[in-house]
């Protein structure tokens, strides 16, 4: 079955506005999954979410969906190109039941962030390998994983979330503003040496001490 002409007519019209390619639930198989990552490749450099659940998408298509995935990205980190394409930032193949655990794996090595595998024939194994090696962010295995590899594949994403918002301060907050990274000013060298010398007097007189008239010297008493 062909792609429906409306759907390569949304790729081809490649619009920056239009950013998500919905193709779910239109009998979708392996071929057609290959000609829209042709059309993209060749089309469109705006899409960066593609829903293609509740198809006939196997391992096939999903590798071929993986390897698109990684080059998408790199070419958009290229530093010499003029038209970058953006980088894919979520697939949704739920309910594609012929995808096995090869293809789920590729899918979550291509590091896409947003991830979702649910109602898929994916197994245990596919677990395993996201507890120590998924980067995403978000990550939908389904019901058929073991509970307790779960839990674990839960804590991993929990652990991603938490590093990506620590990068994300970081870039925020810049090293100069950091608390380890205090810049050393005039002022604040001052008020280091101040307090690492408390006994030396301040160059400000309290109120009422010290205190000179305009024009005026006060003498300096002498001391044996």
């Amino acid at each position: 079955m062909p792609l429906f002409p409306r759907n390569e007519e949304f790729i081809v019209a490649n619009n920056p506005l239009k950013t998500h390619l919905d193709i779910a639930n239109q009998g979708i198989k392996d071929e057609d999954m290959l000609r829209v990552i042709s059309l993209l490749e060749e089309k469109n450099g705006y899409i960066t979410s593609i829903d293609a659940s509740h198809n006939s998408i196997s391992d096939v298509g999903a590798k071929a969906l993986a390897a698109f995935i990684i080059k998408r990205k790199e070419q958009s980190e290229e530093k010499n190109s003029e038209r970058k394409p953006r980088a894919i930032n979520k697939i949704n193949l739920d309910k594609n039941a012929l995808i096995e655990s090869d293809g789920g794996i590729a899918l979550i090595r291509s590091a896409v962030p947003k991830l979702i595998l649910s109602r898929t024939s994916i197994a245990d194994d596919v677990a395993e390998v996201a507890i120590n090696e998924a980067t995403q962010s978000e990550l939908d295995l389904g019901r058929f994983i073991s509970s307790a590899l779960t839990k674990k594949v839960a804590k991993k994403i929990e652990q991603n979330n938490m590093e990506l918002t620590k990068s994300a301060d970081a870039k925020t907050i810049g090293p100069f503003f950091s608390k380890t990274n205090t810049p050393r000013t005039s002022s604040t060298l001052s008020q280091t040496q101040s307090d690492s010398n408390p006994a030396t007097p301040s160059s400000t007189p309290s109120s009422g001490e010290g205190e000179k008239t305009p024009g005026t010297h006060t003498p300096r008493k002498l001391t044996d």
